[in-house]
C-alpha cells in the first residue's frame, strides 16, 4: 500500500501532514543511511551566482559532507568552499537526507548527477577529465551518425522511427520514453521503441536494432567496444547524449524527416485556350484568356478537353502583348509552357500553385 496525502503547492495545504507521514514511514521502515565513509549525494538544483560562482543544491544520501571536502560530479569536480542549509544558514557539515547548497564547482554541474566525495584533488580531477573525454567521444560519434540518419531518411521517407533506447538509470529512462512517446507529426508518424533499458550499449542492443530496422539512442552511457565494432560493420547508427532536451530535439528533427514531404496543389486561376502560337515536341506558346484568379511563372498549367485531362506543364514565361509580366490577371496573355500536350483552341486550363510541405511536429 502507498500512503496518500492531498497537498497544494499554492496554499501550502497538506504539506505538514505529508512531512509527518514521511517521517512516520521512515521510522516504521527503519530507513537508515551510514554517516561514515565517502559521502554521496544527488544534485537537485544548479545555478550560477554572479558573486560566488557555480553552486548546486544536493540531497545527501550517505556519509557526511564537510567544508574542504574534494568531490566529483559528472565531468566536473571541485572543493567545498561553503555549504548553506534550507534556511540559508552557513553550515560546516551535512548528514544524510539533509538538503544543502554547495559552493566550489570548477564547471557548471548537471541536475540529476551524483556528487561523490573523493580521497584527494588529483583523483577527482583525473576522473572528471576522463568522463569529459568519454562524453566528447560519445557526442562526436553521435553527431556523425545523426548526419547519416538525416541523409538516409531523406531517401527513405514515411513510417515511424524505430529505436533502441539505453539510459544510465531508470529515472532517466522513464523521462526519455515519456517524452519520445509524445512526439508525433501531422502525418501520423511517431517513435516506436522496440527495446529500452539501462546500462551501456551492448552487442545485444545492436542485434535488436538490426532485427527491427532501428538505430540506437544512448543517454549518459558508453558503447562497449564489441558493440561499436558490430554497429560499424552492420551499419547501425548510434546517437549518444548527455542532455535530455538535446536528445528529444534531435529525435523530433529525425521524425520530421521521416514524415517526408507532401505535394499540395492549389488552383489559383482558370481560363481557356484562345490560340496555339508555337509548338515543339517539348514546349508550347499558348494564347489563353484568364477568366478568374491570377496565374504566375512557375505555376503548373493543366489542360482539359471536354473535362478530360490531356496534359500539363510548368509555365516558364508570361507575356501581355509584347511585354513580359510576372503575373497574369483577368485578360489575354501568351504563356510559354513546357508540355508535350496537343493543345487546341477552346481547351480549358487551370493554373495551379504547387507546394511541397514538410511534415510538422504536433503538440
Amino acid at each position: 500500500k502507498v500512503p496518500l496525502v492531498g497537498v497544494s503547492a499554492k496554499t501550502g495545504e497538506g504539506v505538514d501532514e505529508l512531512l509527518e507521514l514521511i517521517c512516520l514511514t521512515a521510522d516504521l521502515a527503519e530507513l537508515k543511511a551510514p554517516i561514515t565513509g565517502l559521502a554521496k549525494g544527488i544534485i537537485i538544483e544548479a545555478e550560477q551566482d554572479q558573486k560566488i560562482g557555480q553552486l548546486a543544491t544536493i540531497i545527501v544520501q550517505s556519509g557526511t559532507f564537510r567544508v574542504g571536502d574534494v568531490f566529483v560530479s559528472g565531468s566536473t569536480h571541485g572543493k567545498i568552499r561553503a555549504m548553506y542549509d534550507h534556511k540559508n544558514r552557513r553550515v560546516d557539515s551535512a548528514l544524510p537526507s539533509m538538503p544543502v547548497r554547495i559552493v566550489g564547482f570548477m564547471d557548471a554541474p548537471q541536475v540529476g548527477e551524483m556528487l561523490s566525495m573523493m580521497a584527494d584533488e588529483k583523483s577527482a580531477r583525473q576522473l572528471a577529465a576522463s568522463r569529459k573525454v568519454a562524453a566528447n567521444r560519445r557526442l562526436s560519434g553521435g553527431k556523425a551518425d545523426f548526419g547519416a540518419l538525416i541523409a538516409q531518411l531523406k531517401i527513405n521517407q514515411g513510417g515511424n522511427l524505430n529505436i533502441v533506447v539505453k539510459a544510465d538509470v531508470q529515472g532517466s529512462l522513464q523521462a526519455i520514453t515519456g517524452a519520445l512517446t509524445a512526439l508525433k507529426t501531422n502525418r501520423g508518424n511517431g517513435i516506436n521503441m522496440i527495446s529500452e533499458g539501462t546500462g551501456n550499449i551492448s552487442e545485444s542492443d545492436i542485434l535488436t536494432a538490426q532485427g527491427g530496422g532501428a538505430f540506437v539512442v544512448g543517454f549518459k552511457v558508453d558503447t562497449l567496444p564489441g558493440a561499436a565494432k558490430m554497429a560499424k560493420k552492420d551499419g547501425i547508427n548510434i546517437l549518444s547524449y548527455d542532455i535530455i532536451y538535446n536528445l528529444t530535439d534531435d529525435l523530433g528533427k529525425l521524425l520530421v524527416e521521416a514524415g517526408g514531404w507532401e505535394r499540395q496543389e492549389t488552383i489559383e486561376a482558370t481560363g481557356k485556350v484562345l490560340k496555339l502560337f508555337m509548338s515543339t515536341p517539348k514546349s508550347k506558346i499558348i494564347g489563353c484568356k484568364v477568366e478568374k484568379g491570377e496565374a504566375k511563372r512557375d505555376y503548373l498549367m493543366r489542360i482539359y478537353r471536354e473535362d478530360v485531362k490531356i496534359g500539363e506543364g510548368t509555365i516558364k514565361n508570361i507575356k501581355s502583348v509584347a511585354e513580359e509580366v510576372a503575373t497574369a490577371t483577368k485578360g489575354d496573355y501568351g504563356f510559354m509552357v513546357d508540355t508535350n500536350a496537343k493543345v487546341k483552341e477552346g481547351d480549358k486550363v487551370e493554373f495551379i500553385r504547387i507546394e511541397n510541405l514538410q511534415a510538422q511536429l504536433v503538440k
